[in-house]
């Protein structure tokens, strides 16, 4: 996506708690499923780059980047996590807020004031 757009994949006011165990359970998964959304990014913005910019060809390409990424944010948001920006994905539990970020294995954690 070469172009700098910004957009709002959920509210705050969405976020449910989670606990921190569930986190880690959901942690692999949620990497797998960002790993494969990225490497069909990729591959879109590849295909991109062979095309010419304000064709339908290029429009087409870019719903189908806007598509994967709501559908990655939406199964994102199923297993407790708030997507906050491109692969970057906020838990908010009784322990704190933790960040995890693509391609990482680890969370970050940020305690509740």
């Amino acid at each position: 996506m070469g172009e700098n757009q910004v957009y709002q994949l959920f509210s705050l006011d969405d976020v449910n708690e989670i606990s921190k165990n569930e986190i880690e359970v959901y942690l692999p998964i949620i990497y797998r499923l960002t790993k494969k959304c990225s490497n069909k990014i990729k591959g879109l913005e590849s295909q991109l780059a062979t095309v010419k910019v304000d064709t339908p060809e290029c429009e087409a390409l870019k719903e189908k980047q806007e598509v994967e990424l709501k559908a990655w944010s939406e199964k994102i948001k199923k297993l407790g996590g708030l997507p906050t920006s491109l692969y970057q994905v906020k838990f908010v539990g009784d322990e704190g807020v933790f960040t995890w970020t693509y391609p990482k294995s680890v969370l970050e954690h940020t305690t509740i004031q």
